[in-house]
């Protein structure tokens, strides 16, 4: 009866180790914006692809809503997707204060090329949070002058009385990645866009296009 006892208290001493090894690296990792090592995916939101992983004794949650709220949060099971919703609408308050003086007179118009039938496009009109998160996308994207010389499946148009804010841009699609051309009269470049943001884009030209 001692050796039942002495194993089940070796085996639980050995998961308290691990719980305690495995959470100090996939602390680590959150804090750097990066992916836990030793969670498993219990659950994806529907707000624009928010994950949340389960790790042995923590939880870890992904934040990736449609706004851009995209940080990563860590603690015990008992902490959940409510803890943080006045924080998320707090950012958004803040976000739509200054979108909506920065981009207020920016639309974004997204068209969808039927590459067996030219004349076959279908086109969609962004509302004002899509719009800054199309935005926020490119802004941050980096582009380079290396191409892949691919075709577009989709354009952005960004439509203002300004002429100096109307942009247009080309969307290839990859399956796993976009990468989005701009071109003026000296040369052509284009970024790639993956993880969360490529989780962003995915989310409105399914809404408007699948």
């Amino acid at each position: 009866m001692k050796k039942i006892i002495r194993m089940i208290l070796i085996v639980i001493l050995i998961i308290i180790i691990l719980g305690v090894i495995f959470f100090i690296v996939d602390y680590n990792k959150v804090k750097n914006n990066e992916k836990p090592m030793f969670c498993i995916l219990e659950q994806e939101v529907n707000d624009g692809g928010t994950k949340i992983y389960l790790g042995l004794g923590y939880k870890v949650i992904d934040f990736n809503t449609l706004s851009g709220f995209n940080k990563m949060k860590i603690g015990s099971y008992f902490m959940n997707y409510e803890n943080f919703t006045d924080e998320i609408e707090e950012y958004n308050n803040n976000l739509n204060t200054e979108n909506n003086t920065r981009n207020d007179d920016i639309t974004i118009t997204i068209e969808k090329f039927d590459l067996s039938d030219v004349n076959n496009t279908k086109t969609c009109t962004l509302n004002q949070a899509e719009t800054n998160v199309i935005i926020n996308i490119i802004n941050n994207a980096s582009f380079t002058s290396e191409t892949c010389d691919g075709l577009a499946s989709y354009s952005i148009k960004y439509n203002c009385k300004d002429e100096s804010k109307k942009k247009s841009y080309g969307i290839e699609d990859y399956g796993d990645k976009y990468h989005i051309l701009s071109s003026n009269n000296i040369q052509t470049v284009e970024a790639i866009i993956t993880g969360k943001e490529k989780d962003q884009l995915d989310n409105i030209i399914n809404k408007y296009f699948k």
